[in-house]
């Protein structure tokens, strides 16, 4: 085979190649690569000794191979005159660095990464921290970090070591639950650890449980291993064989709550009989928040949930959630949720359940006096003694500053006894502006007015919308079934008014009207009309009648009456007012004679007056005649 041959075998198999390529990839729209750094760091406190090496790795996300790009290792300079660790770097996978020292500063490192595959993680780096060994430890402990910023995100590391020290004995907030209890009650419990904070170990060492006062029937719990502890006055007296350093231990303990309301904290103190020398010693007693013993009359407590953040213009359900904890039945209870402002909206009290209602909470201010929203009031009815109550209820945020709102809860019952003073709450939102921009919210359906029959003109409104920026909207009648269901588009109806025709007789119709902004559409959708009926000209079923003026002479003011026609609505009238022969005949209409009231003339003198009444719907028109007028008689 010639070199001409071997030429152009070659060139035909890359077009066979390229023709493969082209036809797999045509149409087809790849997403761009998106490299994403992250950094491994300690979970913790690191013992004074240890050293921890982080490891640095990138990952293409996207959905294309990523060519050489470069990443940023950020490192603080470390001065003499303060102990720092050792500081290891390890490049792996064919990286190669550049760096940067300036005098002051940071030091960093500018790295290559030659490519990375869609959807690979590679380890481009470790950094390895050991702190220094200095005897004694002249610090509290030593503290580092470093940053890695890669093409599309930030990261890195904290480093800390404790101080080798003597231990630490330090005891949690105890914690109660519940937080409150009927008088004489239970179980409650009181929980929380113990933990050894510093580097040295701990042991032995005692400590004391001190149950609220008036307190009984108190037991442990929660057992502790290799730890004893028994009855002693107020509470407990236990005893632990050793614990070690950054290690805790969790107790336990129930009784019965005390028979006289009130208010009564747990307590608990480590190391009693001083047996451990500590680094600190001020931190070794802790005491919980109280328990309340709310006695034998109702007793309310109120809180809520809802979502931390919300985007404007969005909707989110909030939760009221209202508790008698005491012993009687609260009766007439209601609730108010208010915020100093109005960012919110009622959007709808569809969930809430039976037996309470619910409404907008308005004050008002000012002469003439104005009307603020402010939020939602409720009334519930009655709790019996230990129940409760959930309220839920969408709100709708308005076009409002990006802020974090609080809202106050207060409840009331007349059966209120114990405390005195109104039950209250709070629940706070953040209101953010979504990134993309949320579509416009439709918080009131479209309306279609006007008549169900041929001829008769039917108009919608747009509905009422929140959403940023300028909503634009489109609208589009619709042909439905007589349930209004199984909607079709009527072609070309794109305006707020439809003109019923002989197509729509029998079915229901409806406007749907879409609204459009920068964050994309919605659409909401009238409710269907009646069932179109065809339209039925006017038909006079009672004539006209003439009313007649203070005299029956010229510059007296006369009237009529439309009688009485059946037909399709809307019926409108004409007028036209005739002069005619005494008793009627011979009629002749009265230029401008043409309103309900005519004011008679000279030329009426000797005259009779008729009035013809014209009715007018979308049928088409019917005429009736009103009755004729006595003799109209000269002034004088």
């Amino acid at each position: 085979m010639s070199v001409l041959s071997r030429r152009l075998i070659a060139i035909m198999g890359l077009v066979a190649l390229l023709t493969t390529a082209t036809s797999v990839t045509a149409g087809s729209a790849f997403a761009a690569t998106n490299v994403v750094v992250a950094v491994t760091a300690p979970s913790g406190v690191l013992a004074p000794t240890t050293p921890f090496t982080s490891s640095v790795t990138v990952t293409n996300t996207g959905d294309t191979d990523a060519a050489s790009f470069t990443f940023v290792a950020g490192f603080p300079r470390f001065t003499s005159t303060t102990p720092h660790p050792a500081r290891v770097i390890t490049l792996k996978n064919g990286v190669t660095c550049t760096t940067y020292t300036p005098r002051y500063g940071s030091s960093r490192k500018t790295c290559t990464v030659p490519a990375l595959a869609a959807g690979a993680t590679l380890e481009v780096m470790t950094v390895t921290m050991t702190p220094p060994v200095l005897a004694p430890f002249p610090y509290v402990g030593v503290t580092t970090s470093f940053s890695v910023t890669g093409p599309t995100n930030s990261t890195g590391a904290s480093f800390a070591w404790r101080q080798a020290s003597p231990p630490n004995l330090s005891p949690s907030t105890p914690f109660v639950t519940p937080g409150t209890a009927l008088a004489g009650s239970g179980p409650v419990t009181v929980s929380g650890t113990i933990s050894n904070a510093a580097y040295g170990a701990a042991g032995p060492f005692g400590w004391h449980l001190s149950l609220p006062t008036g307190a009984t029937n108190g037991a442990q719990s929660v057992t502790i291993a290799g730890t004893v502890c028994g009855p002693a006055g107020d509470g407990f007296d236990c005893l632990t064989p050793a614990l070690a350093n950054g290690a805790s231990l969790a107790y336990g303990f129930t009784f019965t709550a005390p028979t006289l309301p009130g208010s009564y904290p747990a307590a608990i103190t480590v190391d009693t009989g001083n047996l451990v020398a500590e680094s600190n010693e001020a931190d070794n007693a802790a005491t919980s928040t109280p328990l309340t013993v709310p006695g034998a009359a109702a007793n309310l407590r109120i809180s809520a949930t809802n979502p931390a953040t919300v985007g404007q213009y969005s909707t989110f359900t909030r939760t009221v959630t209202v508790v008698n904890i005491g012993g009687s039945d609260a009766a007439n209870i209601a609730f108010n949720d208010y915020a100093a402002v109005g960012p919110f909206e009622v959007f709808s009290f569809a969930s809430i359940p039976a037996g309470t209602t619910c409404g907008r909470y308005v004050t008002f201010s000012g002469r003439p006096s104005t009307a603020h929203y402010h939020g939602v009031r409720c009334t519930i009815g009655t709790i019996p003694a230990g129940g409760s109550v959930a309220v839920p209820y969408d709100l709708v945020v308005k076009n409002n500053a990006v802020n974090t709102y609080t809202s106050t809860l207060t409840a009331s019952t007349t059966s209120y006894v114990d405390p005195s003073s109104t039950p209250t709450g709070s629940v706070s939102t953040t209101v953010f502006v979504p990134s993309p921009v949320n579509p416009p919210l439709n918080t009131v359906v479209p309306v279609v007015t006007g008549n169900a029959n041929t001829g008769s003109v039917l108009t919608t409104t747009s509905g009422t919308w929140i959403g940023a920026g300028t909503i634009a909207f489109a609208y589009q009648w619709q042909r439905c079934n007589v349930l209004g269901l199984a909607c079709s588009d009527i072609l070309g109806a794109t305006t707020t008014t439809h003109v019923v025709d002989a197509s729509d007789v029998g079915a229901t119709l409806r406007a749907s009207v879409t609204a459009t902004n920068l964050g994309g559409t919605r659409t909401g959708v009238a409710a269907p009309t009646a069932i179109v009926v065809g339209a039925v000209s006017p038909t006079n079923t009672v004539a006209p009648n003439l009313i007649a003026g203070l005299e029956k002479q010229p510059g007296f003011a006369w009237g009529v009456g439309t009688g009485t026609w059946s037909g399709t609505p809307t019926i409108t009238y004409a007028y036209q007012w005739m002069r005619c022969a005494v008793g009627g005949g011979g009629c002749v209409d009265i230029a401008g004679a043409t309103s309900s009231s005519y004011v008679l003339q000279t030329d009426d003198v000797f005259h009779s007056v008729q009035v013809r009444v014209v009715a007018t719907n979308p049928a088409g028109s019917g005429t009736a005649f009103s009755d004729v007028s006595p003799e109209i008689d000269p002034l004088g």
